[in-house]
């Protein structure tokens, strides 16, 4: 892989039910984001992405989000609702769904991967006890190629420059 550029193909994610909540009402409710980017994000961070997306740049300041368009390979968000039809059911329904990311080539060395949840009784009233997210896994699928040494130092550099945070694993 050194010395290669990866080309991104497709990207998904693979889940096996919609979330479960139990003792929940109508109005409760919890959004999940699946996301993959070229750089670690803290937690701060990414709560900033579900608000913001990689619509306003770098975080730098209010109204931002901390990724740019680039670092953002794949990004999904799903709003799930307990609504008056459903509230009997255990299951939660899927109301949005929204996709975002680029799918941009990289020299990077590394793909993060995340997945958020927050649930939310935002309607009060309701005892929500117990929100259950089923496990996912998140699908890239990439080709490592050669690019002219020119095109890949500019890449490698860019890459370089966008990783703004040291790494943790």
């Amino acid at each position: 892989m050194e010395d290669k550029t990866i080309f991104f193909e497709a990207a998904g994610v693979q889940t096996v039910l919609a979330p479960l909540a139990n003792n929940s009402g109508a109005g409760d409710s919890c959004v999940i984001m699946d996301l993959m980017s070229t750089r670690p994000l803290d937690d701060g961070q990414i709560l900033l992405t579900v608000s913001f997306g990689n619509f306003a740049g770098n975080g730098s300041s209010a109204g931002q989000g901390p990724l740019t368009f680039e670092e953002t390979i794949y990004a999904r968000t799903q709003m799930f609702v307990r609504h008056v039809d459903t509230s009997a059911w255990g299951y939660i329904t899927m109301t949005d769904e929204n996709f975002f990311g680029s799918m941009e080539p990289t020299a990077s060395d590394r793909i993060y991967s995340y997945r958020l949840v927050i649930p939310s009784t935002l309607t009060g009233g309701t005892n929500m006890t117990e929100l259950t997210v089923y496990p996912a896994r998140h699908l890239l699928r990439s080709t490592a190629k050669e690019e002219p040494e020119f095109q890949y130092i500019m890449r490698l550099m860019k890459s370089y420059q966008l990783q703004q945070s040291p790494d943790v694993d």
